[in-house]
């Protein structure tokens, strides 16, 4: 039986790092090569070990996962070749059977240039490095539901391009790249399938992230009590998933050969997505709850949702007259929030369904764990202080020992 090399995008980051996690932990005939950006071999391979640290089930010997079926090399995607030479690229190409690339800035505030080099120039990367595999068996690309841009009601997992706005140069680019990978699926690169999850939060279970964005920022200005006024639409639905959710998702339809050329919606769904005003209402509540358990005095009002340009302008107004610092610094990522908080989708996710039909797998509504997530924030103050846990004890192979990882016969 060929031995399964996966060649992994993106380990580093808060949604790679728990798929690789996961692939380490129960697959154990799979090895993979994680593709990680670092200023040496070295810190490329401590960020690796550093973002498994931080998930949330620790792995059972990892110190002798890493040394049999790990490979971390040091590389960039929007590199040609991913800077590698071209004997290095070769044996990759070689060794590889399957490929999953998470890898993508997700910044909201980078130029439409900056956005592509990363998300559209390195997927063109992937997709040559693709072509150039000689067992290659399958691959997936990591997209967004946000493809869908400034539409609102149904969005179809079947559905690209239909002539919708942008609400940031992110949401363009990923759409420009989903479509590279659909042209590529159309001509001659087999197996290809495309996963789109929507907001991705921390662990359901425990809380645990290592990223405190995009919803993060909103809810940690309601407990500074400097939100008053939210500008949206009360009734606009926030589709949001746990990271746990989605890399249990990509594992276990990965394997799926029904999963071959089609697109899958990574959501909650219109019956589990939160209503603004019910996730500003449940946030407040969880804040008061806090406070009262320390023996705090403070409570915090439930802020004005206000469906027009008067709650923009105002937040527009507290930022201009905010000196420099880490609450204008929240502000300014809260303002790219804003329009999410004005269009109504409804994310349908028939492929995903049914390829988890009788898996167990489903997605968690947001409001049955948002306490979770916030005490996760309160326990470690938003990332500024590591909850104590158990160190991950993890050793990492040098570049140069393909042989010794992959294959016991020569290259």
């Amino acid at each position: 039986m060929k031995q399964k090399v996966l060649f992994l995008t993106g380990a580093s980051g808060f949604l790679g790092a728990e798929i690789l996690h996961r692939v380490l932990a129960r697959e154990p005939e799979t090895s993979v090569i994680c593709l990680v950006r670092g200023t040496s071999a070295q810190e490329a391979q401590e960020r690796v070990v550093r973002s498994l640290g931080q998930c949330s089930e620790g792995l059972a010997d990892p110190k002798q996962l890493h040394r049999e079926r790990l490979l971390i090399v040091n590389g960039d995607i929007t590199l040609p070749r991913f800077g590698l030479s071209p004997l290095v690229y070769s044996l990759l190409q070689r060794r590889t059977t399957r490929i999953l690339h998470c890898a993508a800035t997700t910044r909201f505030d980078l130029s439409l240039e900056d956005a592509r080099a990363v998300n559209v120039g390195g997927t063109m990367e992937i997709l040559r490095f693709a072509r150039g595999c000689d067992s290659l068996e399958r691959l997936a690309y990591v997209s967004t539901a946000y493809v869908s841009g400034d539409r609102e009601g149904i969005i179809r997992e079947d559905e690209l391009n239909v002539g919708q706005g942008f609400l940031n140069t992110y949401e363009q680019s990923k759409l420009e790249t989903e479509a590279l990978v659909q042209e590529a699926m159309m001509t001659g690169l087999p197996n290809t399938m495309i996963f789109r999850p929507s907001i991705i939060m921390g662990n359901s279970r425990d809380g645990r992230t290592t990223t405190f964005k995009m919803l993060y920022c909103p809810m940690r200005l309601y407990g500074l009590g400097m939100i008053r006024v939210v500008p949206g639409k009360p009734w606009v639905r926030l589709d949001v998933v746990p990271v746990n959710y989605v890399a249990d998702v990509i594992q276990n339809i990965f394997e799926s050969r029904a999963a071959f050329g089609k697109t899958f919606h990574l959501v909650a769904g219109p019956e589990r997505a939160m209503a603004l005003q019910a996730f500003v209402e449940r946030g407040v509540e969880i804040y008061n709850e806090h406070f009262a358990a320390r023996g705090l005095a403070r409570r915090l009002r439930v802020p004005q949702i206000i469906n027009d340009s008067a709650g923009v302008a105002f937040l527009d107004q507290a930022i201009e007259t905010m000196p420099s610092g880490q609450v204008r610094a929240l502000f300014e990522m809260f303002r790219f929030f804003i329009p999410y908080t004005q269009k109504d989708k409804m994310f349908d996710d028939r492929n995903t369904r049914d390829l988890l039909a009788g898996t167990g797998i489903e997605p968690m509504p947001f409001a049955a764990y948002m306490h979770r997530i916030l005490s996760y924030c309160f326990e470690t103050s938003w990332g500024r202080k590591p909850r104590e846990r158990e160190s991950l004890e993890a050793e990492v192979w040098l570049e140069g020992q393909l042989e010794r990882v992959f294959c016991s016969s020569p290259v």
